[in-house]
């Protein structure tokens, strides 16, 4: 029976990581930042300064909700991190002059209310899958693009963007921050299975963007002044053959991750509540308010300050002085 146990819990946080690393690599996709050093050393900052973020979390012995309300503040912030990721999806499909892209928007949040009413651990199997798949093509593209890269490109300045701006898109692009101490409430009383949760998200997030963004350095440096997304332009200046295009593989890989992370993010929004599993109708009532506030995001974004401050707010703050980090109130909590 513990065996079991602990191997549900494994195949539990395997699939956390793994919806997260596809939300950060979504973010990375939509992002129309040129690949250029600053933003390789803006990321790696960044990710730096989530490390240390997150020292106090991991360093907790026991960690839980002082009040439960605090759950309605964190379905609150993923209602509107989900509409933000959406309207970035929408922006990215227009850019790449899709067929309908509210459309498309449409149909992803339709396919998250109905993923919405089923287990939560077909959403992790699912991301599992989709995570496998996105590293193979990964792993084709850096075999097609690596023998024609320039290394002299390392050095070519982007005049564009400010350090500043690199680095807070690279802190915006890990918005996950802000859920993981929601992700490791299962985990209250087991601070390695934490650390690991923690630990992992930041090394793939790492291992997934960088490779990427050096690609679009030896690749797309000398375009930093190009209007449009940088990732699709790495495809196509680096296809593996002429004659068969992987555009199509990775829009339909995007939509895919897409669903996945917008159910997952609806089951957070449900998940205050005892009965995580809602009736069809309430679940097409959540995808209405999702699509409205996504309309909301598409009319315009906050600044970034804003969004980081918020990122900060959830991922920080709160975890430092609203969760609880005592043995006897956690043991007098769950009595």
């Amino acid at each position: 029976m513990t065996n079991h146990s602990t191997s549900a819990s494994g195949q539990q946080m395997t699939g956390t990581i793994a919806i997260l690393l596809l939300c950060r690599f979504l973010r990375l996709i939509c992002s129309t930042m040129p690949f250029s050093t600053n933003y390789l050393l803006g990321t790696l900052a960044a990710a730096a300064f989530q490390t240390l973020l997150l020292l106090p979390l991991m360093l907790k012995p026991v960690f839980q909700l002082r009040s439960p309300i605090w759950r309605w503040g964190y379905a609150l912030f993923t209602l509107v991190a989900a509409s933000h990721l959406l309207s970035r999806i929408y922006a990215l499909l227009q850019n790449l002059q899709a067929a309908y892209p509210m459309a498309s928007v449409i149909l992803c949040i339709a396919a998250a209310a109905y993923g919405l009413t089923l287990s939560k651990r077909a959403t992790g199997r699912a991301a599992i899958l989709l995570l496998g798949i996105l590293a193979a093509g990964l792993l084709m593209q850096i075999l097609s693009a690596l023998p024609h890269a320039n290394l002299l490109l390392l050095y070519t300045p982007n005049t564009a963007y400010q350090d500043g701006d690199a680095f807070a898109e690279g802190f915006l692009q890990g918005a996950e921050l802000a859920l993981l101490p929601l992700c490791c409430l299962p985990y209250a009383d087991a601070v390695q299975k934490r650390r690991s949760l923690m630990g992992k998200w930041l090394i793939g997030q790492l291992t997934l963007t960088l490779p990427v963004i050096l690609l679009g350095i030896l690749h797309n440096s000398r375009l930093l002044h190009w209007k449009g997304n940088p990732f699709f332009l790495l495809l196509a200046r680096t296809q593996m053959f002429q004659a068969v295009h992987s555009d199509g593989f990775w829009q339909l890989l995007l939509m895919a991750c897409s669903v996945v992370c917008v159910t997952f993010f609806l089951q957070i929004i449900w998940s205050p509540l005892p009965e995580s599993h809602p009736t069809p109708i309430l679940s097409l009532l959540t995808g209405a308010l999702l699509f409205g506030v996504t309309i909301l995001f598409i009319m315009g974004n906050p600044p970034m300050i804003y969004q980081i401050l918020v990122i900060l707010l959830f991922g920080f703050v709160i975890p430092l002085i609203f969760f609880r980090s005592d043995k006897r109130s956690a043991e007098r909590n769950s009595t």
